[in-house]
């Protein structure tokens, strides 16, 4: 009887873990009162919608890279199907990590930081049902390329039919 009783009880809490609307955090800003909806953060891309006077709907590409791309732009999104979708105006913002020390007593050197990139993939009416329907595969800021694992493009597939 016990054992039925706590199968009920946790039988919610399983069900919601698997519903991926539910990993969507809600924010408000207390100076501008923009509502923001943020998926978890994965490897490579978070999904985020903000409300404000406008509506802001946008995959957050994020990664690091070993190579400066302070003066780099555009962006691309390639998929399951070999088909992508480029934003040549995507602003790349790039920032170097702290370098590290390096060396022993008798000589010391400095290792460069890595460089971190991200950008706001926009997306549309136009190309939302490309973002739900197909596997997203890799993702490109400027010249750096990543590939993007099955289990967050399945993940970000998910996050943006709960937002859209």
């Amino acid at each position: 009887m016990k054992v039925i009783a706590m199968l009920i009880l946790l039988l919610p809490l399983s069900v919601l873990a698997k519903d991926p609307c539910k990993q969507i955090k809600e924010t408000r800003d207390a100076k501008t009162g923009a509502l923001t909806l943020r998926s978890p953060d994965m490897t490579n891309i978070t999904v985020l919608k903000q409300f404000r006077t406008d509506t802001f709907f946008a995959l957050l590409i994020h990664f690091p890279d070993e190579h400066e791309h302070f003066k780099g732009g555009g962006g691309v999104i390639t998929f399951d199907d070999g088909t992508s979708i480029a934003d040549e105006s995507m602003t790349v913002h790039c920032v170097q990590e702290q370098s590290q020390l390096v060396g022993g007593q008798m000589s010391t050197g400095s290792m460069s930081g890595r460089y971190l990139l991200q950008g706001f993939f926009r997306i549309t009416e136009e190309n939302a049902a490309h973002f739900m329907l197909k596997k997203i595969t890799g993702v490109q800021l400027h010249t750096a390329v990543r590939r993007v694992p099955a289990k967050e493009a399945e993940k970000v597939q998910k996050w943006v039919a709960c937002l859209k």
